[in-house]
């Protein structure tokens, strides 16, 4: 989640509510979140989620689609490139960096400005672990 450090996630699960937890062992941090959710409204989002996010022109045509929390390369009409993460909301609906759209709205957007966007190739999982820093971590 963070750029700075090891971060750890934890899932606990009662009959109504799951609990995520996460934790960031960052000396002069916050470092214990707890959020909670309806479990079974959380199970739903998930399951949707794992269709990934479409990405469509103004007819709604799809063009391609990412895993929620995915990348895309957007490369603006005067040649410049940016990369945005991506988060599914909803089938109608994604953050893309930190501006949430519907996903109608966004083709607009990027047809009216002379924009376009693809997908970024995933990397492969890395085998190695982390380095880890002393500095930030306890």
């Amino acid at each position: 989640m963070g750029n700075y450090c090891t971060e750890y996630g934890f899932r606990v699960d009662t009959d109504k509510h799951a609990f995520l937890l996460r934790c960031n062992p960052t000396k002069g941090d916050y470092n214990f979140y707890c959020y909670c959710y309806v479990k079974e409204w959380l199970d739903r989002h998930i399951s949707r989620a794992e269709q990934g996010i479409r990405f469509i022109d103004p007819h709604y045509k799809e063009l391609f689609r990412i895993p929620d929390g995915g990348k895309i390369i957007i490369t603006y009409d005067w040649g410049e490139k940016a990369e945005k993460s991506c988060r599914f909301i909803d089938e109608y609906h994604t953050e893309v960096g930190s501006n949430l759209y519907h996903i109608c709205e966004f083709a607009e957007r990027m047809e009216r400005n002379g924009h376009s966007c693809e997908p970024k190739p995933q990397e492969p999982p890395s085998a190695q672990k982390a380095p880890k820093h002393k500095d930030h971590e306890r």
